[in-house]
């Protein structure tokens, strides 16, 4: 098969984790399906830089923190997890309602996806694969 050259613009991944049971149940072995944007590799590193830089800001406010016990460190509400997986995520598939019913992709399923703890590291582990620099050796 011949390469092309910015072919890829979404990838679908199977995620698959452990969702909790009721007291004395064992957990469930779950999965469904994630179709993620596939960004050009300038796009990751400019979401990187910012990343770098957000986390140097913390670093330097706990370090006046640490000094001056008097001071109050001042940290941004942003959450680049959240604002990643929002953006990236543009389908799910097998997402089931409690009556067994697959739920169509919006962006509130998403976001109630995204309050299930183990759904969205699952998510977030995937998409960090995605966007690691060997995932984008492999894509190139």
């Amino acid at each position: 098969m011949a390469f092309v050259l910015g072919e890829i613009e979404s990838v679908d991944r199977v995620i698959k984790f452990e969702q909790p049971a009721s007291a004395g149940k064992p957990k469930r072995k779950v999965d469904f399906v994630a179709t993620f944007k596939v960004h050009p590799h300038e796009v990751v590193q400019e979401r990187r830089r910012e990343l770098a830089e957000y986390m140097e800001g913390i670093r330097k406010e706990r370090e006046r923190a640490r000094k001056d016990p008097e001071y109050q460190p001042q940290f941004s509400d942003r959450n680049f997890d959240d604002e990643m997986l929002l953006e990236d995520i543009i389908n799910l598939k097998g997402v089931m309602s409690t009556d067994g019913s697959e739920l169509e992709f919006s962006a509130d399923l998403l976001a109630r996806v995204l309050q299930d703890r183990p759904a969205r590291q699952a998510l977030l582990d995937e998409w960090i694969a995605i966007n690691s620099d060997d995932a984008i050796k492999r894509k190139n």
